[in-house]
């Protein structure tokens, strides 16, 4: 638990690591609808922008505020979410987009329908904000209810752990919620409960003995209140995954995600997307590496002869026999190989501990650009053509929704990409015993 804290706490107050920077990859073009924006969003953004004093300009000026504000927030050493919230909130008032805090929702909804962003960065942004006006309140909340044991963990350190909080952090230079991740680490726990209920305690602690203030005790309450340690997204991370793997392998980069589809194949309940895990789960180099999994299958389907070569005797020169795969033959191989990699991933350290889903193959492959919106519909199609008595459409299509909102249906060719993709959905799906375990023989490929 520890070495997880330690791992987080190093990225959040990380100073050494700069990005060349691309603002247009703000831009959405991953999500065919929004998961974040509501009917209730949309009636009042309607009715906002009717009576906004910058008219037609409107747009365009958020536009320039957004850009305005990651150009200046990538430009930190620091990676801090709230400092992200205030920033774009001060920018937005200087530019009178918007006339008070309670607007900046507004502006932002505008941005996601407008696809200036995706719904990642819409909700690091919101939760960002809810903490930033949380902090703001400090000290004008009502007296807090005291805990019963008010009694430290065995061990701890209480003037080092609330040392960290000797000046309250700018989140321009020092992050508030890189503090508190900090704060967590030095403490040792079970669940993430536990771990909640002892900083609470804490915090009454160090009110009481004089360790911090009022205002400072309120802030580390706007911070458990918010489940920042829980949060599935953080800015930096986000950051660095559209920086250093978001379309990388796209021969040309998409501008919009595909948007003809139909609503009955939406399944809205699922908490976290395929491209959310992806995320919240995976870096940009893992990202990448899954995506090339997906580029060598296609090359080994698409391959124009495969064979199997018997050499008789030490000789290279000798006899030997070749025998030459048929089609099906070389799709077996090369969706064995595929499995093969993928155990070989999660044996791996860089993968160790994860456990890869042939979605996140799919998904990664989406998200660097290696496969296109359409073309995800090519890939749900195929399972319905090979196995169409037992049919799992809505599966499928609920799958490709989460990444893209596209369920209009093609039938590609077997032996290029997409076909590789569907070919290996469609047996994994039908199959699920065939999925890669990396404690198994995972170098027999035939």
């Amino acid at each position: 638990m520890k070495f997880i804290f330690c791992f987080l706490v190093l990225v959040f107050l990380s100073v050494t690591q700069a990005f060349s920077f691309d603002v247009t990859l703000l831009q959405n073009n991953k999500e065919a609808f929004s998961r974040m924006v509501t009917k209730s969003d949309r009636t009042n953004l309607a009715r906002w922008m009717s009576v906004h004093p910058l008219g037609d300009d409107l747009k365009m000026k958020a536009r320039e505020v957004l850009q305005e504000t990651f150009l200046t927030y990538e430009a930190r050493d620091a990676k801090c979410d709230v400092g992200m919230a205030w920033l774009l909130l001060s920018n937005a008032l200087n530019a009178r987009l918007i006339e008070n805090d309670s607007e900046l929702r507004m502006l932002v909804v505008l941005l996601r329908e407008e696809n200036q962003m995706d719904d990642i960065l819409m909700d690091i942004i919101l939760s960002s904000d809810d903490v930033r006006k949380d902090v703001a309140l400090a000290g004008r909340w009502a007296k807090p209810k005291t805990p019963r044991n008010l009694i430290a963990p065995e061990g701890l350190d209480l003037k080092n752990y609330f040392g960290l909080l000797s000046d309250w952090p700018d989140e321009e230079n020092f992050c508030s919620i890189g503090r508190y991740f900090h704060m967590a680490g030095m403490l040792t726990y079970k669940t993430t409960t536990e771990r909640d209920n002892l900083m609470w305690r804490l915090a009454h602690i160090g009110l009481r003995d004089g360790l911090i203030d009022t205002a400072t005790f309120h802030r580390l309450e706007a911070l458990r209140l918010n489940y920042v340690l829980d949060w599935k997204y953080y800015s930096y991370t986000y950051l660095g995954m559209i920086n250093n793997a978001k379309d990388k392998m796209a021969k040309t980069r998409e501008l919009v995600s595909t948007n003809n589809f139909s609503e009955k194949y939406v399944s809205r309940k699922e908490k976290l997307t395929q491209r959310g895990r992806l995320y919240k789960s995976f870096s940009p180099t893992q990202v990448m590496i899954m995506s090339s999994v997906i580029e060598r299958l296609s090359k080994r389907m698409d391959a124009r002869r495969v064979e199997l070569i018997f050499q008789y005797g030490d000789d290279p020169a000798g006899e030997r026999e070749t025998y030459v795969l048929s089609p099906m033959e070389q799709y077996r191989v090369s969706i064995n190989m595929m499995k093969k990699e993928m155990a070989e991933l999660m044996r791996g350290d860089l993968f160790r501990g994860t456990n890869i889903e042939y979605e996140d193959i799919i998904a990664s492959a989406y998200e660097t650009g290696l496969i296109k919106s359409s073309e995800l519909d090519y890939i749900l199609k195929f399972e319905e053509f090979w196995n169409p008595k037992t049919s799992k459409l809505r599966t499928y299509a609920n799958f490709a929704m989460s990444l893209a909102g596209t369920a209009t249906f093609y039938l590609p060719p077997p032996w290029n990409l997409v076909g590789a993709i569907a070919l290996m959905f469609t047996q994994t799906r039908i199959m699920p015993q065939g999925k890669p375990d990396p404690d198994d023989n995972w170098n027999v490929i035939i």
